[in-house]
């Protein structure tokens, strides 16, 4: 008997016995699903075996008699080069044409053709295949794909021929092309993830390699390389993307990889085991084995690929083998790591019985068995092996090292912290103390702005120190809620524009794929995350372009949103990268000129934001050409917004002084701010220091409550709770430095008519004003008439900026509009609270006579 046919009988054997042993009933259940996956349109398939090479289409088509009729699932024809070809009818059984996409075999296949029959005697033929460049192609695809057009109940005979040297697995599916696409899709994606595991564990090894000159790391990192590689080929991703389209694809290449795989693979067993020392004959074997490997990948490269392919074959199978026995020797022997790899190598041996076995006798490549059974064991095998390499020394002193760097973070930061927060209260302090003295160069407007203006800084800075606390103990926390998301994220373009301008960098947005109309999201933190990153781009650029990229896809009654804000400012150093997401720490570029720098906080806050929303945040930079940073959040997709809760039940305007208010807050000073700028809107004001003081003064003509959240004589809760029962139909706004948070045990049925962070500004409580209390007149502070409220007036900019928001109608950004114009120029607030009430009560005729007035 030949030899080579003494080994493919071998061969046969041990790959049937390690289905039973491995696979046991998944085999045949792995074909069922596979053909019941597919939209099957196959009825009966007809089998004619080329003996000679010789058969062209005329002679095929001529003598159907010659064809052997078997089941689609009986075309597993092994390691056979002779041409198939195959005879088979599709039938359209519907009333309109369809197209389907035929999908043959697997990624392997050399040469596959479909003759399809033109009239008049002529063929038509579509070739594809590895021989066939990607470009030339009928459908690009990792396996052989053709198109085929039926009009309504029409039913074709077609030809296939295929010829390939590796193992020929010959099934058929005919897919409508959306579901391919899909199925591909997921497929690719699946597959990109686990090469990307394979990549790193591979260039993690390298670099440990290069630090440390330690020859397992060298070998196993080569080795995941290698099976990246390899993995590629086997899935087709390497043919479809990264081989040039032009070029036929060698099918020589796998025979090669999987040579230098083994070849890594005894390498790292003899040096990291040290096979000397449990015998001289383990280390000889392993040698030899990679003598055979090297000759078997040379044979088939260049003599009889089949034959040899089975060699190198069952030599892979003697290195694992190797591998896993001395593992198990040294494991015994008291080396703790051998333990480790004795798991990943008995894991990575049995997928590989498992694929080679499945691909000698034509089972589905694509099948869950042998599509699980390689992933799933370098899942296990790459992490393994990292830790069985790397020692607790390493560890322990990497961990040191991390620990002197936070220590020396914490300490910068302190000392930078210390002096950002001195910076405005110094600027509070010396201010008010000029403005109480009298100064000649510093009026009453010029001052209360500097003050305005430090205590907003001051204020930022507190929120991003609790932030920072709060996500070191796990307690940083979303909250979703309904959003109308295209307005908000129209917003929020404007805003970066504005940012942009006044750094004077320009702006461009892009927007690709879905853009929901209604989403489940925590707003303010996304767009917390989004002005961080807006500020930090203006930061470190002047004249040049910030640019925002956002995308959309949805996935099963949730939506992904991708953003990127990109930046073409000094970029940031390869080494920092790393580092400037921890907390403390900033890159070592300096800010653009006439910025100040950041404390270091920001990027820590808005990446643990990100985890929260279901995320994660990246950066991506070139030093001198600007950064990108890219992260996605996860929202729950809304059919419509909930409806707004019942309007307070008021009547028509009345005289301002005829309305009432509670105003509950134990700090006096407070207390009298608060008071003076109610009373400044024409209102009565109850004033009570705490819950049970309100209880005592409470009125029946009390149309809103205003109240803090903590307070030792009864708290907020306490409040909600007496008004609930006095008066029902009385809102209770909570006013609170912190987030409300209810005692234990509180009625869960109780809530308040809105919450407000301190500090409120005076736009901020006009706002509430005339949404609790209906107020169609809502005099701005002041005691002249309305007509003095609005005589200061924005520049030209400005307003055009406003004209073109009140003809759009986008009452969001109007409001986003008075909130800022009142903020920056606290001159303008009379215009700015004139702006706000017209868009709260949509009088867009009176927006328009303000836009009038102020150009002219």
């Amino acid at each position: 008997m030949p030899a080579e046919a003494r080994l493919r009988r071998v061969w046969r054997a041990l790959c049937l016995c390690g289905l039973l042993l491995m696979a046991g009933g998944a085999w045949a259940e792995v074909l069922e699903v596979r053909e019941e996956a597919a939209f099957q349109l196959l009825e009966r398939i007809g089998l004619r075996i080329d003996e000679d090479a010789s058969l062209d289409i005329a002679a095929v088509a001529a003598a159907p008699e010659r064809f052997v009729e078997v089941a689609a699932q009986g075309l597993s024809q092994g390691f056979d080069p002779r041409p198939r070809w195959l005879r088979f009818s599709l039938r359209n059984p519907g009333p309109a044409p369809i197209e389907r996409w035929l999908e043959v075999g697997h990624t392997r296949l050399e040469s596959v053709q479909l003759f399809t029959h033109a009239g008049d005697g002529q063929w038509q033929v579509q070739a594809s295949g590895l021989a066939v460049p990607m470009a030339l192609r009928p459908l690009p695809g990792p396996t052989a794909l053709f198109p085929i057009a039926l009009q309504a109940g029409e039913t074709r005979v077609l030809y296939l021929r295929v010829q390939s040297r590796s193992a020929q697995y010959l099934g058929m599916r005919v897919w409508e092309p959306m579901a391919y696409r899909d199925r591909q899709s997921r497929f690719e994606n699946l597959r990109s993830m686990g090469q990307g595991g394979i990549i790193l564990a591979g260039l993690l090894s390298l670099l440990i390699f290069i630090q440390l000159r330690n020859m397992p790391y060298l070998y196993f990192g080569l080795e995941m390389l290698l099976i990246s590689a390899f993995e590629a080929i086997i899935g087709g991703l390497a043919q479809q993307y990264a081989w040039p389209g032009t070029w036929p694809f060698p099918i020589v290449l796998v025979p090669l990889l999987g040579a230098a795989i083994m070849i890594m693979h005894c390498q790292f067993v003899r040096t990291f085991l040290d096979l000397r020392r449990l015998g001289r004959g383990w280390d000889r074997l392993l040698l030899g084995v990679i003598g055979v490997v090297v000759v078997a990948a040379l044979g088939a490269s260049l003599h009889h690929y089949i034959f040899w392919l089975q060699v190198l074959s069952l030599t892979s199978l003697v290195a694992l083998a190797v591998g896993i026995i001395t593992s198990y020797l040294a494991w015994r022997g008291g080396n703790a790591s051998a333990g480790l790899t004795l798991i990943s190598f008995g894991a990575f041996g049995a997928s590989v019985v498992i694929r080679q076995a499945g691909l000698y006798l034509g089972l589905d490549p694509t099948g869950p068995l042998l599509a699980s059974a390689w992933p799933l064991a370098v899942l296990v095998m790459a992490p393994l092996i990292l830790i069985a390499i790397t020692t607790r020394t390493q560890q322990l002193s990497a961990a040191l090292a991390v620990e002197r760097e936070a220590n020396r973070a914490k300490t910068t930061f302190l000392a930078h912290m210390s002096h950002e927060l001195r910076t405005p209260l110094n600027t509070i302090i010396g201010f008010a103390q000029l403005l109480q003295r009298g100064s000649r160069r510093l009026g009453p407007e010029e001052g209360a702005r500097a003050i305005e203006g430090s205590g907003r800084h001051l204020l930022h800075l507190i929120d991003e120190l609790l932030d920072a606390a709060r996500a070191e103990i796990g307690q940083l926390e979303v909250a979703a809620t309904p959003l109308a998301f295209r307005p908000w994220l129209a917003e929020m373009v404007e805003v970066a524009r504005l940012q942009a301008e006044a750094a004077g960098n320009g702006f461009s947005l892009e927007e690709h794929g879905v853009v929901p109309e209604h989403v489940s999201i925590d707003s303010r933190r996304l767009r917390q995350v989004l002005d961080n990153l807006f500020s930090n781009a203006n930061r470190h650029t002047r004249d040049g372009r910030i640019a925002l990229r956002y995308r959309g896809e949805k996935l099963d009654g949730l939506v992904r949103l991708f953003f990127e804000v990109e930046d073409s400012g000094g970029g940031i150093a390869a080494g920092d990268l790393a580092r400037i997401f921890e907390p403390f720490v900033r890159g070592a570029n300096q800010p653009a000129e006439g910025s100040r720098a950041g404390g270091g906080l920001g990027l820590a806050i808005a990446r643990q934001l990100v985890r929260c929303m279901g995320g994660e945040l990246s950066v991506a930079s070139i030093p001198g050409q600007g950064s990108a940073f890219r992260f996605h959040v996860v929202g729950e997709l809304l059919t419509e917004l909930p409806a707004e809760p019942a309007a307070v039940d008021v009547d028509a305007p009345r005289p301002l002084g005829d309305r009432v208010v509670m105003l509950v807050e134990d700090d006096p000073d407070l207390r009298l701010l608060l008071a003076e700028q109610l009373e400044r809107h024409r209102l009565r004001v109850v004033i009570a220091v705490d819950g049970r003081d309100a209880t005592l003064q409470w009125r029946d003509d009390i149309a809103l409550v205003i109240t803090d959240q903590f307070m030792d004589g009864g708290d907020g809760w306490s409040v909600l709770q007496m008004v609930a029962e006095r008066s029902p139909a009385t809102p209770v706004v909570l006013l609170s430095a912190a987030a409300p948070l209810a005692p234990e045990g509180f009625a869960s049925h109780l809530s308040f008519a809105a919450c407000l962070r301190k500090p409120i500004s005076e736009t901020e409580l006009a706002a509430l004003l005339v949404r609790f209390l209906g107020l169609q007149d809502l005099a701005s502070p002041g005691t002249e008439p309305p007509a003095s409220d609005v005589a200061a007036r924005p520049d030209a900019a400005r307003l055009a900026i406003l004209a073109n928001l009140v003809e759009t109608g986008q009452v969001t950004l109007i409001e986003k509009w008075a909130h800022d114009l009142a903020a920056e120029q606290p001159l303008c607030i009379g215009f700015a609270d004139a702006v706000l009430q017209a868009a709260l009560t949509l009088d867009f005729p009176r927006l328009a006579e303000l836009v009038g007035a102020g150009e002219g």
